[in-house]
């Protein structure tokens, strides 16, 4: 009976540590890149009552006769599987889809973990944000970013064109040009809290505040803050807490009050304007009732009344007296250059536009419903026309102003002009006006003359002659013998070399001449200015893209991926960090979107990979052990009672 009492306890061990484990898997059910675990049970040594015998040449032989002595924990194992991938809108949450682990450094001790809430701290170095350990590269390395980089400017080398030339020659034509992109009017994204006279808050509550989805910045509530502007942070005022935010020198967004509530207001607008706060120490976001959820901006087509400052594409609002460059040539060819002054000649879109068409006295400018500025000639027939909006270098005011190329030729001349920002080596840009005209030998074969605007610079050899199409309308070759130009800029000592790539030779991958009209366009150009640091993105590659001002990309660090051959062998440390054992094998570093290490997700966090039906049917089956093997512990104490009650 005593071994009944053992085997019993045995019994009520291993299910309570069953539960151990359930219980373990349902607390973290919701925690990020957590792996469930289960367990499995074996039994004890057996007492032999009687040994087997061996077969005669007249009896059977006999089993042996053992009696179990319990169970025990045979292993817990961790299961490996994939969990769900969420999506979070974060840029720096990152989801691995695959079998590898983002590798962490304490700058003593690697770890590995699943979960990839990440950011950028204080030194600009990228973090698990919920231990602060460090995210290695593939290398081993600590990944830190440098937010104030900055791009040199690059002279433009390259010039490839596509579109069409005309195939056919039509009756004249009015020339018309227009933009490569309309222009937009668009909202700020505000978040607006909950109203009150007062709010209370504790010296040292933090949020962050992610502008534009862009990195995230703290708005640190101290004490000290408040009593320098003479207010009590624990009985203070959405005003003064406005002021206290605007006091720390955060971009991107302003705050303010109305109507007794805090309001955070981006400065850009449009769709890609939005606002993403997140509580960090305490919750001071909730208590002034600011919404977690990410908002953004809306946009829609400019129109006459929409004032300048209000487009989408204004990055920095206009001074009264900033200047705006009109530059272009009319129709007959003449170079012609104004100045819009933001105030003196009016602050909107229209009365811009009114300005442009008063500065062509050959050419109308109208808006369209789209938000497109075009210009049409007034007269058909042959025509040069051109435009080029673009800050003056000295205005306050900036806007990202669209190129403006023909869309419909001047048919009288069969001609087509077209212009594209060029930027020298200091760069400075610079208009280059490029005019498409059919050569009156063949109909099949066009000459390209280059001009730059009045001042900017001379350019030596402005023509590339015979540029070739073939019966198809394919391009055939440049028969002229170059497809170049040199450009001396004024103030500059040497000359600039430009090449003009029409495409692949009999194939439809550049500039065609099929079709009535004609329309030329830059689809690529690689010259560009100064630009710093705008935004950063991470590929499934586990490269770190720096977005530049000046629309150029640039990888800034790459994250590594490392995997194991038995990872169901790592050890948990907490916080969801895994570390290295005797039976896990070593770690094999690759980089993301490699082999089985898998692609990562950027804005995406992996869930859980506990299935909580199938923990509550073994939550089940752990109760009914448990209450099976106390049974047995009662049965035979009862049993015990029955014999002392012999005597």
């Amino acid at each position: 009976m005593l071994n009944s009492l053992q085997s019993g306890l045995s019994g009520l061990k291993v299910h309570q540590t069953y539960l151990d484990v359930i219980g373990n898997n349902l607390a973290n059910a919701n925690t990020p890149g957590f792996k469930s675990s289960r367990i499995t049970f074996a039994d004890l040594f057996s007492e032999t009552i009687k040994n087997s015998t061996m077969p005669t040449s007249t009896t059977g032989g006999q089993n042996p006769s053992q009696i179990g002595m319990g169970a025990k924990v045979g292993s817990i194992d961790v299961a490996m599987t994939q969990g769900a991938v969420l999506s979070t809108g974060r840029p720096f949450d990152l989801g691995i889809q695959g079998e590898g682990f983002f590798v962490l450094s304490d700058g003593t001790t690697d770890y590995y973990t699943r979960s990839g809430a990440m950011g950028i701290d204080g030194d600009s170095y990228l973090v698990n944000l919920s231990n602060g350990m460090r995210v290695q590269s593939n290398t081993l390395q600590d990944i830190q970013i440098d937010s104030d980089i900055s791009l040199a400017p690059m002279a433009t080398g390259n010039i490839g064109f596509s579109g069409s030339l005309p195939a056919l020659v039509t009756g004249p034509i009015a020339e018309v040009i227009t933009p490569n992109s309309p222009l937009y009017e668009g909202t700020a994204a505000q978040i607006s809290g909950s109203s009150a006279a007062s709010f209370t808050l504790a010296d040292g509550d933090t949020m962050t505040l992610r502008v534009n989805s862009g990195s995230a910045q703290e708005i640190e509530f101290l004490a000290a803050d408040f009593t320098a502007i003479g207010a009590d942070i624990t009985n203070c005022t959405a005003a003064e807490i406005a002021t206290v935010i605007n006091n720390l020198g955060l971009s991107g967004f302003t705050a303010s009050a109305n109507a007794n509530a805090l309001v955070l207001t981006t400065e850009n607008t449009g769709d890609a304007a939005s606002l993403d706060i997140d509580d960090g120490t305490g919750t001071p976001a909730s208590t002034l009732g600011l919404s977690l959820s990410m908002v953004s901006g809306t946009q829609t087509a400019a129109g006459e009344n929409t004032v300048l400052n209000d487009l989408v594409s204004n990055t920095s609002d206009y001074q009264n007296g900033d200047m705006i460059s009109i530059q272009g040539t009319d129709a007959s060819g003449l170079v012609l250059q104004d100045y819009f002054t933001y105030g003196a000649d009016g602050t909107t879109l229209g009365e811009l536009r009114d300005h442009i068409s008063s500065l062509y006295d050959d050419a109308t400018c109208t808006l369209d419903t789209n938000g497109n500025l075009v210009l049409t000639a007034d007269n058909a027939g042959e025509s040069a026309l051109s435009l080029f909006v673009h800050d003056h270098e000295t205005s306050m005011g900036t806007t990202l102003w669209p190129n403006f190329s023909v869309t419909t030729d001047g048919t009288a001349s069969d001609q087509v002009t077209t212009s594209v920002s060029v930027f020298d080596s200091m760069g400075v840009t610079h208009t280059l006006t490029l005019t498409f005209v059919r050569n009156g030998d063949s109909e099949r074969t066009w000459d390209i003359q280059a001009e730059l605007q009045e001042g900017d610079g001379v350019v030596v050899n402005n023509t590339v002659d015979a540029v070739r199409f073939n019966e198809d309308g394919s391009f055939a070759a440049v028969l002229g013998g170059g497809n170049s130009i040199d450009i001396q800029f004024t103030g500059l000592n040497t000359s600039q070399n430009i090449i003009f790539d029409f495409g692949t030779q009999s194939k439809f991958d550049g500039l065609t001449q099929v079709g009535d009209t004609g329309s030329v366009q830059i689809s690529s150009h690689d010259g560009y200015g100064a630009g710093s640091l705008a935004s950063m993105s991470i590929e499934s590659t586990g490269n770190i893209i720096g977005h530049f001002s000046n629309g150029q990309f640039q990888t800034l660090g790459q994250i590594g991926l490392a995997t194991f051959s038995n990872a169901s062998g790592l050890e948990k440390e907490g916080d969801s960090l895994f570390a290295e054992s005797v039976n896990s094998g070593t770690r094999i570093l690759s980089l993301p979107d490699t082999g089985a290490a898998g692609r990562i997700l950027a804005g995406t966090l992996e869930h859980s990979n506990v299935d909580i039906g199938q923990e509550f049917v073994s939550l089940i089956e752990a109760q009914r052990g448990f209450q099976a093997n106390a049974r047995i512990i009662t049965t035979i104490d009862e049993v015990l009672a029955e014999m002392v009650n012999l005597v």
